[in-house]
Formats: C-alpha cells, sequence, structure tokens
C-alpha cells in the first residue's frame, strides 16, 4: 500500500484542493489517523489513512489530466482528451524488500505492455498509410520481465512449500534466486559482490538493491485483505475500481482465503490494463510517483516525470495530426541532401532542419520543430521521400553518364596514341610491373566497332542503375582489353580517389574504386583509407565489390599534400 504524508504547509494545501476540504481536517485525517471534522467521514484510523492515500492519488492523476488538456490549444475536429491511468509506481529505494521486488516487476511489464501497445498502434496506422513501418528499440523492461516475471509466481512459492510452509531461511532463498538469474550477468547481481542477504536488479532506469530478510515468509507477498480491498472499492478512480472488482468478486466466498496474493493481483491487473491499452486511442499510461522521499507532494517532480516520459510531445503529435516524429540528427540524415549548400559543414539544429523544410517548400504547410524533434503529417514524410529518392535517381544517373563519358574519352585517346605507332602497353591495361607489348590490330580494328562498344556499354549502365537498391553492393569490373569498360553502381554518397596517375585521379564517385597498377607510392596508403571507410572483397568472376561500412562521406588523400 502507498503511503505518505503531506508534511508542509504549502502541500497541504495543495492536496486540500484537491479534495475540497480544509487544510486542518486533511493534516488531522493523516497524521492521527481519524477524522473529528464533518468534511471526512469518521472511519477507523488505518482506514482512513489507506482511502486518504488513494484518494490523493486518484484526485492528482485528475489534475494532472486536466491540466495537460487544457494547456492544449484546441483542434478543429474538436479535442482528443488524454487520459493518464493511475498504477502502482515504481519503488526505486536504495534497499528494497522482496515486496519491492515484486511490485517492481508488476511496473516493469505495465511498461512493456505501453510499449508494445503504442508502437501496435502506430505501425496500424503506418500500414492503413502504405508506410514503412519504423523499427522499434527494443527496450530492457522486456529482459527483465522475461528474466525475473518468473520469481514471485514460481519460486517463493516453491520454496515456501519446500519448507512445509514454514519460513524460509534468508541464505537459502538468495541461494536460489542467485541460480535462476545467474544466466543474466548483465542485469543481475548476486549476493557474492553485495554481501550477505543483498542482491540487485538492473532496471529500466536504473540499478535497484534488495534484501532478504531472515525466515521470509511467502504470506508476506500481499497488498491489502479485503477490508483494504473494500475501500478500494469506494475510491472514486475509476481505474482502480475496475482492477479490483474482478479479483474481489473472486474472493467473495468465505471460505477463499483473506489474502489476496501478488499473484492474483497481478493476473488481474494485467487482464484490465490489456483491455485499456488495445481499447482506448489515445490511452497513455505511466506510473506518476508524488515525490522523491516518499514524504511530501511535489509539484515540479511530478511534471518533471510527465515531460521526461516524453507525455507532452506524444500529445501534441496526436491533437495535432503528426503521423511520423523523428530526432532532427536523424532528420537531417535522411534529407539534408535535398539542399545541397548543406552537405558541409551542416550544424545539427533546428535551423538546419527549417532551411530543407523551406527548400522543398514544405516549411509553411504545417510541420512543427522543436529542440529535440520534427513532428510531420503523413503528406509531409511522402513528399519528403519522394524529392529525395528522386533526387538520388537523377544523381546516380550523371554519375553513369560522366563515367561512361570519360571511359569513352579515354579509351579514344589510348586507341590514337597506338595508331601513331606507340607500340608500349597502355599503362592503364598494365597488369603486373613489367612493361608488356600489343600491336594496334589487338587494340581497335575500326571506329565501327568501337563506337558499338561505346554505346552498348553506357546503355547497360544506364538500364542496370536503376534496378539497384542504395544497401546493395557496388560493382566495380576492372577495365580490360576489347571488354567491358570500368563501371561502378551506386546510390548513396561518394568518396573521392587521389593519389594515382590514373585519369579518374580526382574525381569524386559514388561508392567508387578503380583498381591500377599503374599509380604512385601512395597507393597502397588510399587502400589503406578506403578500406576504413567500406569493404573490399572479390567475387568469383574477379570483380571488386565494395559497400560502405561509414555512413558519412569518405575523403581519401595521399601522404603529401596536393
Amino acid at each position: 500500500t502507498r503511503q505518505f504524508h503531506l508534511q508542509s504547509k504549502n502541500n497541504f494545501s495543495i492536496a486540500a484542493q484537491l479534495f475540497g476540504v480544509s487544510d486542518q481536517a486533511l493534516y488531522n485525517s493523516v497524521m492521527t489517523g481519524a477524522s473529528n471534522h464533518g468534511d471526512l467521514p469518521p472511519v477507523n484510523a488505518v482506514q482512513s489513512r489507506d482511502q486518504l492515500v488513494y484518494e490523493v492519488y486518484s484526485r492528482l492523476v485528475t489534475w494532472l489530466t486536466t491540466e495537460i488538456n487544457n494547456k492544449l490549444p484546441d483542434v478543429e475536429n474538436g479535442d482528443i482528451p488524454v487520459n493518464v491511468a493511475d498504477l502502482p509506481p515504481f519503488l526505486d529505494n536504495s534497499s528494497g524488500s522482496l515486496e519491492d521486488l515484486c511490485q517492481n516487476l508488476v511496473a516493469e511489464y505495465v511498461q512493456m505492455l505501453q510499449n508494445k501497445a503504442v508502437f501496435a498502434r502506430e505501425s496500424d496506422a503506418c500500414q492503413v498509410e502504405g508506410l514503412k513501418v519504423p523499427p522499434v528499440k527494443r527496450q530492457r523492461c522486456d529482459d527483465i520481465v522475461d528474466m525475473a516475471f518468473p520469481v514471485p509466481h514460481g519460486l517463493f512459492q516453491q520454496l515456501e512449500t519446500s519448507c512445509n510452509n514454514l519460513a524460509i531461511p534468508d541464505k537459502s532463498l538468495l541461494k536460489s534466486i542467485d541460480t535462476h538469474f545467474k544466466t543474466r550477468k548483465d542485469l543481475y547481481m548476486g549476493s557474492k559482490k553485495l554481501g550477505s542477504g543483498k542482491f540487485a536488479i538492473l532496471h529500466s532506469h536504473k540499478q535497484v538493491e534488495y534484501h532478504v530478510n531472515p525466515l521470509f515468509r511467502y504470506q508476506d507477498l500481499i497488498i491489502p485483505n479485503r477490508q483494504a480491498q473494500n475501500l478500494l472499492l469506494s475510491s472514486r478512480n475509476i481505474t482502480l475500481q475496475n482492477v479490483f472488482k474482478p479479483a474481489i468478486k473472486e474472493l467473495s466466498n468465505p471460505n477463499v482465503r483473506s489474502h489476496f496474493s501478488y499473484i492474483d493481483y497481478i493476473r488481474v491487473q494485467i487482464n484490465a490494463l490489456r483491455d485499456q491499452l488495445f481499447g482506448t486511442i489515445p490511452h497513455l499510461v505511466r506510473c506518476i510517483r508524488p515525490s522523491t522521499v516518499g514524504s511530501v507532494l511535489d509539484e515540479g517532480f511530478m511534471k518533471c516525470q510527465v515531460k521526461s516520459a516524453y507525455l507532452p510531445d506524444i500529445i501534441h503529435r496526436k491533437k495535432f495530426g503528426y503521423s511520423h516524429w523523428m530526432t532532427i540528427h536523424d532528420f537531417l540524415r535522411r534529407y539534408k541532401y535535398l539542399d545541397f549548400s548543406l552537405l558541409t559543414n551542416a550544424a545539427i539544429s533546428e535551423e538546419t532542419c527549417k532551411l530543407v523544410l523551406k527548400k522543398v517548400g514544405i516549411l509553411e504547410k504545417g510541420p512543427a520543430i522543436t529542440k529535440k524533434y520534427v513532428f510531420l503529417g503523413y503528406w509531409h514524410k511522402e513528399e519528403l521521400d519522394l524529392l529525395a529518392n528522386n533526387l538520388i535517381w537523377k544523381i546516380t544517373l550523371v554519375q553513369a553518364c560522366v563515367r561512361g563519358h570519360l571511359t569513352r574519352r579515354k579509351l579514344l585517346e589510348e586507341a590514337a596514341a597506338a595508331r601513331r605507332g606507340f607500340r608500349d602497353r597502355v599503362p592503364s591495361f598494365r597488369t603486373d610491373g613489367n612493361a608488356s607489348r600489343i600491336s594496334i590490330e589487338q587494340i581497335h580494328e575500326d571506329d565501327a566497332k568501337e563506337d558499338e562498344l561505346f554505346e552498348s556499354m553506357i546503355s547497360k549502365t544506364l538500364t542496370r542503375v536503376s534496378d539497384l537498391p542504395s544497401s546493395a553492393w557496388a560493382k566495380v569490373v576492372y577495365m580490360k582489353q576489347m571488354t567491358e569498360v570500368a563501371k561502378v553502381y551506386a546510390a548513396v554518397l561518394s568518396l573521392l580517389v587521389t593519389g594515382s596517375n590514373n585519369p579518374f585521379d580526382q574525381l569524386e564517385l559514388g561508392l567508387s574504386y578503380f583498381n591500377t597498377n599503374n599509380r604512385l607510392d601512395e597507393a597502397d596508403y588510399i587502400v589503406e583509407n578506403l578500406e576504413q571507410g567500406i569493404e573490399l572483397r572479390r567475387d568469383s568472376d574477379g570483380s571488386i565489390l565494395i559497400k560502405r561500412n561509414c555512413p558519412m562521406p569518405v575523403c581519401v588523400k595521399p601522404h603529401r599534400s596536393q
């Protein structure tokens, strides 16, 4: 049961306003457990405190929900309310008990359900709109739940049965817990490192240390008994009523045990949460704590929790119909190519995002930019992707045409040199360090065959380049005598090859590397730098295959400055 006291005068005033009673009546009910005022019903001290705790939480949730909705501007098609469910908080004390462990495991499971529900709802919306479903990052709470959720259901109960319903020694219990968690050393720290009676689990947000009391009893893992459950039903919090009503109906039989175990609590609560998460749009679930120490009501701390959970951003996106949102870094990584002035020394900031959106004419059509995120409507995302894909296609086409033209011009020059009587082998066709000689007839028989070769290769390159995805290997073929000219398939970014005698030197190529032995001594250094940004391998046909490893442009330069 969550019990805390409102001690300062200012905090009592806030809570009293939530209840609609006087400060003195609230103070008397909390501190003494009984009420002598007409504002609150005179009940048992423990009952009054328990009921007051849940009522305060109920009013706080209502207050938070109302304040969030009121501060957001109205929408033309009507207001979309935001619901915040009142759930058990995460107990992150410096040293928690096994009861805290059970409650924290429930909180982790609730958070996991929230993540899955939100992602499932957004993926369904993307599929309806025909958009690609964004990848979801695996949260640590999934690992915690998979690893530790069976503990209160199976391990403790098994130990209790094996000990003939007697108290379990803390050493035996810790030994069993260490055995259960031994395969997940990244999330669990056992008693050998922390000392006798202690262990620690790394939860989704911090590591919490727990302790085991000597002579532990399984019956200690309970939430309030039947009397406290009836108090919960009298609460005005609809969420609490929906959670506890089914369980109390099951326990209405007088022959049933009087305790409501954590196992029943987990099962009932999760079933109710599934209905809430998947049956309400939108429905935001978050555990809100009143303060860091549990003894005061800290309004600033509660608002900070709302902001740290990105609730304002999510609410803003839902209310104004933003179906896509991404960080400023991801936005610029995807779309900065739409403005060529930003390709070099572009700062990751709001102003840079505005320049990109202004360049494509979308800035004045509804997108929103905050300090961390860019919010886009579904048609904003589609238009940006269409412009980016068209730009990549144009760049790829220009690269293919330029490379084909340069290759044709180079071969023409080599053929003309051969006709003038030079019988030494052309450098770019050299296969080893020793020079060899070929005849003019071996290079080109006539201009007709030469033109036919050029047209065939250029046509083949332009045709195939459109069929390759941006993540495909770039194919580089050796420049061979009377066969295919060198060609490269590239769709993204570029690198600069320098430091060789090859006519392609100082040419900016997309994912390309033309192999030749006629190069300066710095060539080996260039290859080493190339392999840092891209991956090279050779296929069965002798072709060099290149794949980019680094998402940023790669610039290769020789030792000496040029």
